[in-house]
C-alpha cells in the first residue's frame, strides 16, 4: 500500500516520494515504513524505487520490563550498568510504536557514556547498523510545546 500522507511528510526525502507501509508477516513482529520514489519506465509502467525503509518493532515483554527500568534508573551510572547487563544490543537500536517510533539509543543520547556503552556493545554483538540507524530525526516537542525534529547528535550536543 503507498500513501503520500502530509502528516507523515517529515518523513519524506522530497515532497513527490511516497510512503509505502508494510506490515507484519506471519510470525515475525517488525512493521515497516519505507520511502519510494516514483517513476515511469520506457514500457511506460509506473514503478517504485525504495530510498529509505524504518523498521518498526513490536516490542516484548522482556524488552518492555527493560526500557521501564532505565526510566526508573536514578542515576547514569545505573543506566550504564543495565546496558552492560544485556546480553545483546540489539533492543536498543530498534524503534518502537511506544517509544514514539524512537530508539532507545536517541533517548539516552544526553549521556555520552551511554552511547560510548551501547556503540562498544552493539561492535561486540554484531549490530548491523544499516538495518538500525542511529542517527534520524526526532520528532520532539520545545519549551512552547510546538514539535520540532532534532537527530540524537542535536541532543547530545545539547547535554554535554
Amino acid at each position: 500500500m503507498v500513501h503520500s500522507l502530509d502528516s507523515c511528510n517529515y518523513l519524506k526525502i522530497e515532497p513527490n516520494n511516497h510512503l509505502k507501509f508494510m506490515k507484519a508477516k506471519n510470525g515475525e513482529t517488525d512493521r515497516i515504513v519505507m520511502i519510494q520514489e516514483q517513476y515511469i519506465d520506457q514500457d511506460g509502467d509506473t514503478l517504485y524505487d525504495d530510498i529509505y525503509q524504518l523498521i518498526i518493532s513490536e516490542m516484548s515483554l522482556r524488552d518492555l520490563l527493560l526500557i521501564q527500568s532505565i526510566f526508573k534508573c536514578k542515576t547514569q551510572n545505573e543506566i550504564v550498568q543495565l546496558i552492560e547487563l544485556q546480553p545483546d544490543a540489539n533492543l536498543f537500536f530498534k524503534s518502537f510504536l511506544e517509544l514514539n517510533i524512537q530508539n532507545l539509543v536517541s533517548i539516552l543520547a544526553f549521556d555520552s557514556r551511554c552511547i560510548m556503552v551501547l556503540l562498544k556493545k552493539s561492535e561486540e554483538s554484531g549490530v548491523n547498523h544499516e538495518d538500525f540507524p542511529v542517527f534520524y530525526k526526532l520528532k520532539l516537542r520545545d519549551e512552547n510545546n510546538e514539535v520540532i525534529f532534532k537527530s540524537a547528535i542535536d541532543i547530545a550536543l545539547e547535554n554535554n
